[in-house]
């Protein structure tokens, strides 16, 4: 994963104790973004990355600038760990640097 990931731009570290109280660590990443220019399309994108959290992901925002893929990176992150609380990789009680927006979603639906 990190040989497609490109140059890092910033991390986020977050911490919680599992159910053995051992304080764990995971990690997520935004990458620089760069210019992807592919025929007629020119468009910037930014890899966001979750690591250490049992379900390591890989994804991509893009944007028209380099500002709006970094923006959109923002909300992906936010999204991805959001994604990890719902599937009980951790719950976000248990993080002592949580800092990202719950999206409220109906337990059916879970």
């Amino acid at each position: 994963m990190t040989a497609d990931f490109g140059s890092l731009l910033c991390t986020r570290t977050f911490t919680w104790v599992d159910d053995l109280a051992t304080t764990r660590y995971a990690y997520l990443d935004i990458s620089m973004p760069v210019n992807i220019n592919v025929g007629q399309s020119n468009y910037w994108a930014c890899n966001v990355r979750t690591r250490d959290t049992g379900e390591d992901d890989l994804k991509t925002a893009q944007g028209d600038d380099s500002v709006q893929a970094i923006y959109h990176a923002l909300i992906l992150a936010g999204i991805m760990v959001n994604e990890l609380t719902i599937s009980s990789a951790f719950q976000e009680s248990e993080l002592e640097n949580f800092g990202f927006p719950s999206i409220a979603i109906p337990n059916e639906a879970r």
